[in-house]
């Protein structure tokens, strides 16, 4: 049973990493590690529909051009394209997430891992800040998000981080790489709660301590993702590098 500190720990955990480019799932296990925490799944998945909602809740004004582009079949205007980007993009991370799922499964008790796969985010965060180009988003633009999106449930590997770098090295710029990534984070999010919901035995109770740690989430989520845009802006991502790099060493270091 997680207590509401562990809850409130979590929480704030899961807001600040979702969405900083250091990995959110392997800050995880590396409190499972050191903390002992045992995350039951169901907390697991409301953590995860909480920063869901905050990024639709962001994003709720291209979200709604996106729901009008639908009702009216106009796939030619922005947000119209932006739709069948998502689709492209959550079908490739889907498809990954899909048949990898046992092997990145495996990844997640594998400290080790976790340590080398930071190493390379930090080493890529450092160097993608070298690409300025104002190019628009492209259905090639989206393959690729989501193909990296795929690669990031290796835990170690920052999913924002991932496809926010693979767009900026591919033309786009930095103000769209970063919101359609919000955008492609919701499908991947959502889709990965229910497939947790499905393949295990989930017991659901709303406890106090669910409750507190999906509101530490949201509100944290929240502040997380707006400074995570102003960073993206500001080219300061290779902060973050060195971040990753040095709690990379750390780990392995103590291990």
């Amino acid at each position: 049973m997680v207590s509401i500190i562990q809850a409130i720990f979590l929480g704030v955990l899961q807001g600040l990493t979702e969405w900083l480019p250091v990995s959110s799932s392997g800050h995880l296990v590396i409190a499972q590690q050191f903390f002992s925490i045992d995350v039951p799944i169901f907390f697991d998945i409301m953590l995860h529909v909480g920063t869901a909602i905050v990024v639709i809740w962001f994003m709720r004004k291209e979200v709604l051009a996106m729901f009008k582009a639908l009702l009216r079949f106009d796939f030619k205007s922005k947000y119209g394209r932006w739709l069948l980007f998502l689709i492209i993009g959550s079908a490739i991370t889907g498809s990954i997430g899909f048949f990898g799922h046992d092997f990145f499964a495996s990844l997640f008790n594998q400290i080790k891992y976790v340590a080398a796969a930071l190493f390379v985010t930090g080493v890529f965060l450092l160097l993608i800040e070298r690409f300025e180009k104002q190019g628009k988003l492209e259905i090639k633009h989206s393959a690729l998000m989501g193909l990296a999106q795929g690669l990031a449930i290796i835990p170690g590997i920052s999913r924002s981080g991932a496809t926010v770098g693979s767009a900026l090295i591919a033309g786009v710029n930095r103000e769209e790489a970063a919101r359609f990534s919000f955008i492609l984070s919701v499908p991947a999010i959502i889709g990965a709660g229910l497939f947790e919901y499905l393949s295990a035995d989930v017991a659901v109770s709303l406890t106090t301590p669910l409750i507190i740690g999906t509101l530490a989430a949201m509100i944290v989520g929240y502040l997380s993702l707006k400074l995570f845009l102003k960073i993206v802006l500001n080219k300061k991502l290779w902060m973050f590098g060195i971040y990753c790099i040095c709690v990379s060493l750390m780990l392995l270091i103590i291990l």
